[in-house]
């Protein structure tokens, strides 16, 4: 073992783990707490290990929005408790992307609903066809950037068949 370990004797540093062992893991930012959680829901079913996740439950379930000319950036959680922030969100960024091409950037989004992807479908796809929204008639359509959690439940529901709308899938370092 090592000296800090020798201090702390209840606690086990992670290499001196074995089968059957129990570990927590908690960090003060979303950034290394994915970061851990990939690595570990990654290499432990690699090495025959079994994994169980427990999400932290979140406090404020708001979405993160920040609006730029042509753009959105939505992070944190688009479910059904933030379903109207999320699409107020939407709304606003058509209208303001008035004839120009529109970004949306989800790849800090932490979970996306089924409903809030069909909204983002939909909304993209009234456009498309014509259809008014909040000044956003003539829109030059939009470009979904997502992590790769979400390009199954954007695709599912047919967003291939909105033609304004481009989903590129974003790839992390880890």
């Amino acid at each position: 073992m090592d000296e800090w370990a020798d201090a702390h004797p209840g606690l086990l540093p992670v290499q001196g783990m074995r089968a059957g062992d129990h570990a927590f893991l908690g960090h003060d930012d979303d950034e290394a707490d994915r970061d851990a959680l990939v690595t570990c829901t990654r290499t432990g079913p690699a090495r025959g290990g079994k994994v169980i996740v427990f999400a932290a439950p979140q406090l404020d379930p708001e979405p993160r929005i920040l609006h730029a000319d042509d753009s959105v950036r939505i992070a944190g959680e688009a479910d059904h408790a933030t379903r109207e922030p999320f699409v107020t969100a939407l709304r606003d960024a058509l209208g303001r992307a008035a004839g120009s091409r529109l970004l949306v950037d989800l790849v800090s989004l932490r979970f996306l609903g089924v409903r809030c992807a069909l909204y983002l479908i939909d909304l993209i796809g009234l456009v498309d066809h014509g259809r008014r929204i909040a000044g956003a008639f003539g829109h030059g359509g939009a470009e979904v950037r997502r992590g790769a959690a979400q390009a199954v439940l954007l695709r599912r529901p047919g967003s291939g068949g909105v033609r304004r709308l481009t989903l590129t899938e974003v790839v992390r370092e880890w």
